[in-house]
């Protein structure tokens, strides 16, 4: 917290369970990836933190409109999760809750629900984000694709974010995205393996 660096650094682990387990487990609940790894840094930052009020932000991809469907532009929509785990009492009342609150997310997306601040842990959000196929995608339908770094020197505004992506041979792979001036990097390794165990935790039950 003594630098203004805004590097940031990025670890990555494998996906804790076979993709043949997450789909079953996916289908067999009705949700998506994105809410069994939200409903996971929940359980995480709350044990980690030791906490039982917890406020996460998902990337949602905005093509909610079928004019958007065909768009290059970005349409990523952060929305809230928020769990008070004193009223939490099983895992399936965890996933019911968190599939809940993005049904309502959406229902209601236009609204600014998180705001944007520079001050440092205020009103903080850590970031999920599932991007599938897109993070190694080559091309779509002939059209080359081609990867940019960012512009913005503010890289790491965040803080720290999760992206749930896929390799090249379809499976996801977890990559944590944290400002390393504001973080041990034993920490993050420590919170990496922490939301493993717990997405390992909600598919097992």
């Amino acid at each position: 917290m003594d630098s203004r660096s805004n590097h940031v650094t990025e670890l990555q682990a494998a996906f804790p369970v076979s993709e043949e387990d997450l789909e079953q487990y996916l289908k067999h609940n009705r949700m998506t990836v994105n809410a069994l790894c939200a409903a996971a840094a929940l359980m995480a930052i709350r044990a980690y933190e030791k906490k039982n009020d917890v406020l996460v932000s998902w990337a949602y991809h905005g093509r909610d409109d079928l004019l958007y469907n065909h768009s290059v532009a970005t349409c990523l929509k952060d929305l809230p999760l928020a769990m008070s785990f004193d009223r939490i009492d099983s895992p399936m009342a965890l996933i019911t809750e968190v599939k809940s609150q993005i049904r309502e997310g959406l229902a209601y997306l236009d609204d600014p629900y998180i705001p944007e601040t520079t001050a440092v842990g205020v009103n903080d959000a850590f970031r999920i984000r599932s991007m599938g196929i897109l993070q190694s995608e080559r091309g779509i339908e002939g059209i080359p694709t081609e990867r940019l770094r960012p512009v913005n020197k503010d890289r790491a505004n965040t803080l720290m974010s999760m992206a749930i992506t896929k390799n090249p041979e379809g499976k996801h792979i977890l990559s944590l995205l944290y400002a390393d001036q504001r973080y041990r990097r034993q920490s993050a390794e420590r919170f990496m393996e922490l939301y493993r165990q717990c997405i390992l935790d909600l598919i097992r039950g």
